[in-house]
């Protein structure tokens, strides 16, 4: 992975983002989501005890999801994952570094993993993202609450959950742990939740939810007459 030309800092937070190539829709199964789950729990901790993949390999699923816990509970980690949303192609992070260069370290690490199994499984080579992982840095609280208000509403705005109350209970977003659920990915919200209340996020969320969507079908619209 190219070193990148502006260095992320540490104790901040930034939107991380990347894509498929050839709009693959590499997340299309659950087998797939929560082995992409799995890579980023393992690999959000700073001394894991081995690769992933002897990982994957060597232990059983229960002993691996032992360890995982045993691991998480050092909260020895490279980022805090503030918010996240995987839709069949592509996936969205919130992400704060925690140690220097820890977020593309931890990027480095959960891509370079997930396809190396994908392509073994599928019996495919090469490159399985369009280009490295494209961050953004978040510039205050505002921008923060905007950013994973976005996240959580893509299901919706993307057509994968039919009515805006379906977002709560889909199953590859963040959003079910800012209400006190459990979710596939170790998720800290509380970042967002000391600026706006629980029941202040959910009525930004509806607020903004049909305005989203309207914006993304203009944007496919357009994509199309190009």
């Amino acid at each position: 992975m190219p070193t990148r030309k502006v260095p992320l800092e540490t104790n901040h937070s930034y939107h991380i983002y990347f894509h498929a190539i050839d709009n693959l829709e590499i997340f299309k199964s659950f087998r797939e989501k929560s082995l992409f789950a799995e890579i980023v729990n393992y690999y959000q901790n700073q001394n894991p005890p081995m690769s992933f993949s002897a990982f994957y390999q060597k232990l059983s699923p229960f002993e691996r999801v032992s360890t995982i816990k045993n691991l998480s509970k050092k909260r020895d980690y490279l980022v805090d994952i503030i918010s996240f949303c995987g839709v069949d192609n592509h996936f969205h992070f919130t992400l704060e570094q925690l140690v220097d260069n820890g977020i593309s370290l931890f990027m480095k690490q959960i891509l370079s993993s997930f396809s190396h199994i994908y392509n073994k499984k599928k019996k495919r080579r090469g490159s399985l993202y369009q280009s490295p992982f494209r961050s953004r840095l978040i510039k205050n609280d505002e921008d923060l609450i905007h950013l994973t208000v976005y996240h959580h509403l893509h299901p919706y705005t993307n057509g994968l959950v039919k009515k805006y109350e379906e977002i709560f209970n889909y199953s590859y977003s963040s959003l079910p742990a800012y209400f006190d659920k459990k979710t596939l990915i170790n998720v800290n919200p509380k970042r967002v939740l000391e600026v706006i209340s629980k029941e202040e996020y959910k009525h930004y969320l509806k607020g903004r939810a049909q305005y989203q969507k309207n914006l993304e079908k203009y944007k496919n619209e357009e994509e199309s007459i190009r």
